[in-house]
């Protein structure tokens, strides 16, 4: 089983899918679309040895969970619990919930959550920019998802929570934060 998962949850266009690219940065990355779990794994570049996987696949839009099938939950955690890896990287909604980060906590992995918060300005702006197509309603509702299961990882046994608002941070020192909130992301050469 892993080790440790990182799982960063937010609301639409927090940047939940540009910040998991920017921590693959530097890693060797294999994508297995037609696994039953779709995932990335991540071999380290030194010794080729793959260390972690990230669940989901990049794609253009809707990367990570988002585009994983609506009951891949016993799935993916069947999947994380018979690999022998040490982290799993994940961001999305699909996974994002109280059956599977409590599921992989009552089996002694340790989860941190990281909750990207954006002012509601912020948000519009990037939607905007975006050319997004998501219905308001529907935008509002996955925010307070995310809200919920960060409320949820301040107060669950065996999960860590960060909270990084968006706006104060430019991608690179997000991913710093993010690095030293869960080391095993951050790429050593050495290793």
């Amino acid at each position: 089983m892993i080790s440790e998962l990182l799982y960063l949850v937010g609301p639409p266009g927090a940047g939940k899918s540009t910040l998991a690219r920017e921590l693959r940065t530097g890693w060797d990355t294999e994508v297995d679309r037609h696994h039953p779990v779709p995932h990335t794994r991540l071999n380290h570049p030194a010794t080729g040895r793959t260390v972690g996987l990230e669940l989901g696949v990049p794609r253009p839009e809707f990367p990570g969970t988002d585009a994983l099938a609506m009951d891949i939950g016993p799935r993916a955690l069947q999947f994380l619990s018979s690999s022998y890896l040490h982290f799993a990287l994940a961001e999305g909604a699909r996974l994002a919930t109280k059956p599977f980060l409590g599921g992989l906590t009552q089996q002694g992995v340790a989860v941190t959550v990281v909750e990207l918060m954006a002012s509601a300005a912020l948000l519009d702006e990037r939607w905007r920019e975006r050319g997004a197509k998501q219905n308001p309603s529907w935008r509002k509702g996955a925010a307070t998802r995310a809200q919920r299961i960060a409320e949820w990882a301040s107060g669950a046994p065996g999960v860590r929570l960060r909270c990084i608002d968006v706006g104060e941070y430019d991608l690179s020192e997000m991913a710093d934060e993010v690095r030293d909130a869960f080391p095993p992301i951050a790429l050593e050469v050495n290793r």
